[in-house]
């Protein structure tokens, strides 16, 4: 597969929303979608060992899912980088602006509710 040449804004647009919605979309279903299989499979057995290694599957999936998708994001960064750039933007800035966020807001709270009592 050889590097892609965007001629057209609306490629590049296409691409980014790809690895957006797409990739993550479609690993989150793979690894819910197993994990629910696993703990069907394992349930009733769940006060014996099985249970046990249940729960190490489905850390295992969670992992997996989590480390594909940085796989992923080298792969496309040579071939198709708007894919790369969108799949980046979702697994790291968006959960990096959502954890400021909730600081901000509960420590930033926090911080007005001591001052307005003096």
């Amino acid at each position: 597969m050889e590097t892609k040449i965007y001629t057209e804004k609306k490629e590049k647009v296409i691409d980014f929303l790809i690895g957006f919605f797409g990739i993550p979309l479609g690993f989150g279903l793979f690894a819910g979608g197993v994990s629910a299989f696993v703990q069907f499979l394992f349930s009733p057995a769940h006060k014996s060992s099985f249970g046990f290694i249940a729960a190490i599957f489905g850390a295992i999936v969670w992992l997996v899912a989590l480390v594909v998708p940085i796989i992923l994001i080298v792969y496309f960064w040579r071939r198709r980088r708007f894919i790369a750039l969108g799949l980046l933007y979702s697994i790291v800035v968006v959960p990096l602006i959502l954890l400021g966020t909730c600081a901000v807001i509960f420590l930033g709270g926090g911080l007005m509710t001591g001052l307005s009592h003096r």
